[in-house]
């Protein structure tokens, strides 16, 4: 294997600090100053992409506590996970306002507005308890997460990390979800996700009941539903008979897709036959 050496030496460190050294190896081949100045920039993003491993598996997340058995949901869990845990980076990131970024690039039209209803009931009276930035920035929004995640807004106290932001943020998008069911948004909120199906659906389930399958034995199918006030009760062991209307629901359902045109089977020798003749060749 070759490899390339870039060596990056700092020339003027400040009084009483030790130099930075580095000596980075790399697989892709340097044959110039710009392509080293590109290994450099890559090495310094590092710590960003310990921070991303940090709060997607430890800091919030735990991603490591599901106890989901097949890659196929795993690897969906870790998609979703992902997308949350780069909101909370850039929460971060931009907590102390000089990114100078706006809101829209981690939320919606939709939730900005609930955002700036919920300003005032998180404001206290004295100017050390309001929002010091800038309206609708993403800083501004970061405040805000971080006060519905209990921190409490006061400069001097510890900026909030990756766990408040989390929970706080699990907590507004409750609420921003109620928000637009109350003013009638839900068309404006799917629309948004790129759904353009209708969704009868609104609010969250009082109860929800399940089997004993593990993904339902889950940490983190169990801390979701404790978080969002959803109660579990899991079908007891060895009555199956408990399910019978959601097996036959299924089985109805599977039924009637069997009967729909472009049927193609679950066997290979079946689904040839039912092939049009210019797919076969």
């Amino acid at each position: 294997m070759s490899v390339s050496l870039v060596q990056v030496t700092e020339i003027d460190p400040p009084q009483g600090a030790e130099p930075i050294l580095w000596r980075l190896l790399t697989t892709h081949l340097v044959e110039d100053a710009a392509m080293a100045w590109r290994m450099v920039d890559w090495y310094r993003m590092r710590w960003t992409i310990e921070q991303f491993f940090r709060t997607l598996k430890q800091q919030g997340l735990q991603l490591e506590d599901s106890q989901l058995e097949t890659a196929e949901r795993l690897v969906k869990l870790t998609a979703i996970a992902a997308r949350a845990a780069c909101v909370v980076m850039q929460l971060v990131q931009a907590r102390d306002g000089r990114s100078a970024q706006h809101a829209a690039i981690a939320f919606t039209h939709a939730e900005i507005d609930t955002l700036q209803a919920l300003l005032p009931t998180l404001e206290g009276k004295t100017a050390l308890q309001k929002n010091p930035h800038a309206p609708q920035s993403l800083a501004w929004a970061a405040w805000i997460i971080a006060k519905l995640g209990g921190w409490d807004g006061y400069p001097k106290s510890k900026a909030p990390g990756p766990i408040t932001f989390r929970h706080g943020l699990q907590h507004f998008l409750s609420i921003a979800h109620g928000w637009a069911l109350r003013n009638d948004e839900s068309p404006r909120w799917l629309q948004e996700r790129g759904i353009h199906e209708a969704w009868p659906v609104a609010g969250l389930p009082g109860t929800i009941h399940v089997d004993n399958g593990a993904d339902f034995r889950s940490h983190a199918f169990e801390r979701a539903c404790r978080d969002n006030g959803i109660k579990i009760d899991w079908r007891p062991p060895g009555t199956p008979h408990f399910g019978g209307h959601i097996e036959r629901l299924i089985g109805t359902q599977m039924g009637a897709v069997h009967l729909l045109p472009g049927l193609t089977s679950s066997s290979i020798e079946e689904g040839a036959s039912m092939m049009p003749n210019a797919m076969r060749h």
